[in-house]
């Protein structure tokens, strides 16, 4: 199976927001401990996006948490009319302004 790189796609910058979020502890982590977080996309379906991470004290070291995601990003004529919105304010602004 081919890795697809999220870079070719413009729209995996856009924010995205949180339907699902499972954590699983596996131990606990000492105050003022340095941990690696990983994280990667399982797959990419239309909007929604599938990852997990783990929590770990290095690269081959003690697992403390794994989870499970799910997010969703908006629909682009959402964001683009919101971004319009927001434009329209800040043209409004500066003509007061002046």
């Amino acid at each position: 199976m081919k890795t697809k790189h999220l870079s070719v796609d413009p729209t995996h910058y856009l924010p995205s927001f949180t339907v699902n979020l499972v954590v699983d502890y596996k131990g606990q982590i000492r105050a003022g401990s340095t941990v690696l977080c990983r994280a990667c996309v399982d797959r990419v379906e239309g909007r929604k996006l599938y990852m997990r991470a783990e929590l770990l004290d290095g690269p081959a070291g003690r697992v403390y948490a794994e989870s499970t995601s799910i997010f969703v990003r908006p629909r682009i004529s959402r964001v683009a009319a919101e971004a319009g919105k927001w434009l329209a304010a800040k043209v409004k602004w500066l003509a007061v302004g002046r």
